[in-house]
C-alpha cells in the first residue's frame, strides 16, 4: 500500500500517542502558529481605528477562532480512549514497516 506523508505522519502520531496519550497542551503546542497569527491579528483589528461594526465582525471573527481551537484540543483527549481501543495497531506497525522497507 502506497501511503502519502500525511498518512504516515499521521501514523506516527498514532504510533507515539499509544504510549502516552494525547493532551490539551499537546494539541494546542501542534497549532501553536494558528494561535499567534489569530491572536496578532486579533490585537492588530482591535487597536485599528476603523468603523464599529466592521471593526467588531473581524474582532469577533479571530477570537472566535482562538476560541474553536481551544476548545478542539481540549475535547479531543476525551476520545482518546475509544480511539485507542478502534485502531488496529497491528495493521498500524505493518503499514509502517513496510514504508521503511521501501523506503
Amino acid at each position: 500500500m502506497k501511503l502519502t506523508k500525511r498518512e504516515l505522519a499521521r501514523l506516527r502520531n498514532f504510533q507515539r500517542a499509544r504510549e502516552r496519550a494525547p493532551t490539551a497542551i499537546y494539541g494546542l503546542w501542534r497549532v501553536k502558529w494558528l494561535i499567534l497569527i489569530l491572536s496578532v491579528l486579533a490585537i492588530v483589528v482591535f487597536l485599528i481605528p476603523v468603523r464599529l461594526p466592521y471593526k467588531c465582525f473581524l474582532f469577533g471573527f479571530t477570537v472566535g477562532g482562538l476560541y474553536s481551537v481551544c476548545v478542539f484540543a481540549f475535547i479531543l483527549p476525551r476520545f482518546w480512549p475509544l480511539t485507542r481501543e478502534v485502531l488496529n495497531w497491528d495493521r498500524v506497525e505493518e503499514l509502517l514497516k513496510e514504508h521503511d522497507k521501501s523506503a
